[in-house]
C-alpha cells in the first residue's frame, strides 16, 4: 500500500538538480528478488570504457562471470583488486581460479599487498559507481544482508578511481601461469571452485 504522504518519499524535483544522485538497494534472504546482483550484473553488462572492481571475495556465478569476461572482450577497461591476504583459504582458492579464467578474457587482475583490503567498490566509465557491502559472491548475492550505494556523479566516481589506483599501487599483477604449483593446488583449487556457490 502507498504511505499517506507520498510527496514527502517522491518530492518533485526542480530544474535545474544537482547531484550527486544516490539510490540505496538493499538485498537479503527474506527477497525473492537479488536487487544487489541485478544491480552489480547490469553495471558489468553497461559498461563501456572501465569496470574497475575492488571485492575481497570474489566468486561470481557463471552469469557474472560470463558478464565479466564478456565486457573484457569487448575491450572495457576490467581490473580488479583482490587482497593477497585473506581471511578464507577456501574462498582464496576458488578467487584463483576465477582470476585465471578472467585473466584468459583479457582482465586484469590485481593482488594488494600486506593488509586485508576489505573494500567493496565499482567504478564504471566516467558517471557511474557502487560503494557498500556486498562482495562479488553468492553469499553477499543471496545469503546475506546487504546494503549498497549506487551513486551517478561524476567527481564521485573520479575520486573513487583515484582510491582504485593508489590500491594498485600497494598491488601486484596476478600472474596466471604461477598461481598453481603442482598437482595438490590443482586439486585444492578445483574443489574450492565446486564449492563456490556455498561460499
Amino acid at each position: 500500500s502507498l504511505p499517506d504522504d507520498p510527496q514527502r518519499w517522491f518530492p518533485t524535483i526542480e530544474e535545474p538538480a544537482s547531484g550527486p544522485w544516490v539510490q540505496i538497494v538493499d538485498s537479503g534472504p527474506d527477497e525473492d528478488v537479488a536487487d544487489i546482483r541485478n544491480l552489480y550484473f547490469t553495471a558489468v553488462t553497461e559498461a563501456r570504457r572501465r569496470l574497475w572492481i575492488t571485492t575481497p571475495y570474489f566468486v561470481p556465478d557463471e552469469p557474472m562471470l560470463t558478464a565479466l569476461r564478456t565486457a573484457a572482450a569487448r575491450g572495457v577497461d576490467v581490473r580488479v583488486i583482490l587482497p593477497q591476504q585473506n581471511d578464507s583459504m577456501l574462498v582464496k582458492a576458488a578467487a584463483r581460479t576465477y582470476s585465471r579464467t578472467m585473466c584468459a578474457a583479457g582482465a586484469q587482475v590485481f593482488m594488494f599487498q600486506r593488509l586485508m583490503n576489505h573494500s567493496k567498490t565499482m567504478v564504471v566509465d566516467d558517471t557511474f559507481a557502487i560503494v557498500g557491502t556486498a562482495n562479488m559472491d553468492n553469499r553477499s548475492f543471496q545469503l546475506n544482508f546487504e546494503a549498497v550505494a549506487a551513486v551517478w556523479d561524476e567527481d564521485v566516481n573520479e575520486r573513487l578511481a583515484a582510491l582504485f589506483q593508489q590500491d594498485l599501487m600497494r598491488s601486484v599483477r596476478f600472474d596466471a601461469a604461477s598461481s598453481e604449483r603442482g598437482i595438490v593446488d590443482r586439486l585444492w583449487s578445483n574443489t574450492a571452485r565446486l564449492l563456490s556457490p556455498l561460499l
